[in-house]
């Protein structure tokens, strides 16, 4: 997928949770990556990892045998049809560390999202509503018997109009600081409390 046929609030998504991954490389001593399930929601979403060193994996069913220092997903959780079994699955790849991110459903671009695809008539992808949220996810892996080191909000919005899908179309109504990656910036709403976030 090139990044000019990304809407800008996917370009925004992309630059913060390659932060995050720049911050995980420094903190943990991480050599083995494995995306799974692995989709192409936001392109090559293991790239950090990849520039870094590491050796990255891609799945999307389990293979025995192996397993890898950092396994992880972006928005599969709520996908899933069984999010149980698919946390079992990442956790029998992981030797350390587990990483689940979805999408917020407190969020007011994800509201935006089902009426957009309520008026366009697009069937909507995204998953199950009640699975998008910490406390789902956090719950899951506590049924488990996994401590949860961290949890948090990224991609605070920086348009209230997050227009996921909106590619090049509507680009001219974003400033190009928003809409060229290697200009793009953190939202100072990413260092709001995440009582105010979600």
């Amino acid at each position: 997928m090139n990044e000019e046929h990304l809407g800008f609030g996917t370009l925004y998504e992309k630059f913060t949770l390659g932060g995050l991954f720049r911050k995980f490389i420094e903190q943990l001593d991480i050599q083995t990556v494995c995306g799974y399930p692995t989709n192409n929601l936001m392109d090559n979403n293991s790239e950090e990892f990849e520039r870094a060193g590491c050796a990255v994996a891609r799945m999307t069913a389990p293979e025995a045998g192996e397993t890898y220092d950092f396994v992880w997903n972006f928005c599969e959780f709520q996908r899933s049809p069984d999010s149980m079994r698919m946390i079992r699955e990442m956790l029998g790849l992981s030797k350390t560390y587990v990483f689940v991110v979805v999408q917020n459903k407190r969020n007011i671009g994800v509201l935006l999202h089902w009426i957009y695809h309520l008026f366009t008539g697009r069937k909507r992808t995204h998953g199950r509503m009640r699975q998008m949220s910490l406390v789902a996810v956090k719950n899951t892996l506590e049924r488990e018997n996994v401590r949860v080191l961290e949890q948090g909000f990224f991609d605070v919005p920086l348009f209230i109009l997050d227009t996921y899908e909106s590619g090049k179309s509507l680009r001219w109504i974003a400033r190009r600081s928003c809409v060229e990656a290697s200009r793009i910036k953190d939202s100072p709403f990413e260092g709001l409390p995440n009582w105010l976030k979600g």
